[in-house]
């Protein structure tokens, strides 16, 4: 059985990473099984083919989300705060109301012309900079009496 693919639903609106065990099997990088979404209060990740998790570390939200969304399955409801719900990808919109998925950045293409611009603007400077810099440095100096000789 796969599981619900976060990057493919989902890796246009958030931001999608790796959780930490990735790393320590082979090819953990490549498992849609290890794919989380970081969120302001915990994050998502999936459960099963049909199902997604969301680990709430936040007593207040994980109390409003329960009274507010009865319909939403929660388990694992702990004394400090943390609790699971599962849910269906069709009910990620009333989840991101309360768990705050970071999400993509994204650049207007005006934005993205004026960082491309200053970035070929600071790069033209450096190269000036070395160049006068190894120009400077080949040519060896001599102060004698207060008059500067070339040598």
């Amino acid at each position: 059985m796969l599981p619900i693919n976060l990057k493919e639903q989902f890796d246009c609106r958030y931001r999608i990473q790796l959780d930490d065990a990735a790393e320590c099997e082979s090819g953990g990088r490549n498992n849609p099984w290890y794919y989380q979404i970081p969120c302001k209060y915990g994050h998502i990740y999936p459960v099963s083919d049909k199902l997604l998790g969301f680990w709430c570390e936040s007593g207040t939200i994980r109390g409003r989300l329960h009274r507010e969304h009865p319909e939403i399955d929660v388990t694992n409801w702990s004394d400090d705060g943390e609790a699971i719900f599962r849910f269906r990808p069709n009910q990620m919109d009333i989840i991101a109301e309360y768990a705050r998925p970071k999400k993509k950045r994204r650049l207007s293409e005006e934005h993205r012309q004026k960082l491309a611009k200053a970035g070929r603007d600071a790069l033209q400077k450096h190269r000036n900079l070395t160049l006068m810099a190894s120009k400077t440095g080949s040519e060896s100096t001599k102060t004698t009496g207060g008059v500067t000789n070339h040598v």
